[in-house]
């Protein structure tokens, strides 16, 4: 094999220089007459066969053509069958349960999970408490402290809504859910610039109150971006609007006024176990605290008597994050100085 030295390849008729920088010239072979005839018979020959395979792809839709109506059908069977099979190994994977679909506005969930957290969870190496929910009354309203698991439950049965509405195996040991003919959750933030936090909630929220059908409405604290006062008489009256709607509705709120309302089902998580806590570890990290928390909380639902005080927890649990101890002290005060 022929070497050429930079010199020989500028002054060769047999190549030309293609690019150079201040390392490297780049040189490539120079066509010469037979190259460029060659050249140019492929790209006839190519012309040629993209005629051919045109006239043949016409003459193929042309045979197909009538059996158009069986090739759709078979498509959509092939469709059908593909979303079944993804839904199988779903329900699968997940030890889902086919729900039973009721008329009767019950809900009743064995060992539910709320798959989302119950895998990020998995992945940090902590374990999701299965939910056993009993819903019958079509105004619910659950309490709890912070951290205790009120949205993670209003997310769920959204979750669950939803999945039903799709035909979507349900995360639980079993499951009697209606169908829904819509969802609306109160926790979603609005785009709009012209109105405040709390001017956005409220303007959804009567908009999806005007609605006739059958749908499940989540308040995830509702109102708490207005003044307690005020906030606590809007969350009261939205619940109140439900005694006369056909519609399912929870609210997870720190309100004391929608406790007394007689026409709703009162639920309270029943939080950190106050007996475990002495085993509490006073660890460095934040995150270790988070994790010790998660451990000692029951985030299981019990049934409360109306008017019963939303549970307090929230200066153990300050407590145990590390807060500043004087902080802890004068909030201890305050409480004791209005009771």
């Amino acid at each position: 094999m022929q070497i050429y030295n930079h010199y020989q390849l500028q002054n060769s008729l047999n190549f030309s220089l293609e690019s150079e920088n201040f390392a490297n010239n780049t040189y490539r072979l120079r066509k010469n007459e037979s190259i460029l005839q060659i050249e140019q018979e492929l790209d006839l020959l190519k012309y040629e066969l993209a005629i051919e395979e045109k006239k043949i792809r016409v003459e193929i839709t042309k045979v197909i053509s009538v059996y158009e109506d069986e090739l759709y059908k078979a498509l959509d069977e092939v469709a059908s069958f593909d979303v079944a099979l993804v839904k199988a190994d779903f329900g699968n994977k997940y030890n889902c349960s086919i729900p039973e679909i009721n008329t009767n506005k019950k809900i009743d969930l064995h060992n539910a999970i709320n798959l989302p957290i119950f895998l990020d969870l998995k992945k940090n190496g902590l374990i999701f408490q299965k939910l056993n929910l009993n819903f019958s009354n079509n105004i619910n309203v659950l309490t709890g402290a912070n951290m205790g698991g009120k949205t993670t439950i209003l997310k769920l049965l959204g979750q669950f809504a939803y999945m039903t509405a799709y035909a979507i195996p349900l995360p639980c040991e079993k499951a009697t859910f209606p169908l829904f003919d819509f969802i609306y959750f109160s926790g979603l933030q609005s785009n709009r610039m012209d109105l405040s936090s709390f001017g956005s909630e409220i303007v959804a929220v009567d908009k999806a109150l005007q609605k006739q059908d059958f749908g499940l409405y989540l308040f995830d604290e509702f109102a708490r971006g207005t003044n307690p006062q005020e906030g606590e008489a809007f969350s009261t009256a939205i619940l109140k609007v439900f005694e006369k709607k056909e519609a399912f509705c929870f609210s997870a709120t720190h309100f004391s006024l929608p406790s007394t309302i007689q026409s709703a089902t009162h639920y309270r998580i029943r939080g950190l176990r106050v007996d475990k806590t002495e085993n509490l570890k006073d660890t460095a990290t934040l995150e270790a605290r988070l994790q010790e928390l998660h451990r000692y909380m029951d985030y299981s639902l019990e049934k409360i008597d109306v008017g019963a005080e939303p549970p307090r927890s929230a200066l153990m649990i300050a407590t145990f994050l590390g807060v500043d101890k004087n902080i802890i002290n004068c909030a201890k005060n305050l409480m004791q100085e209005e009771q």
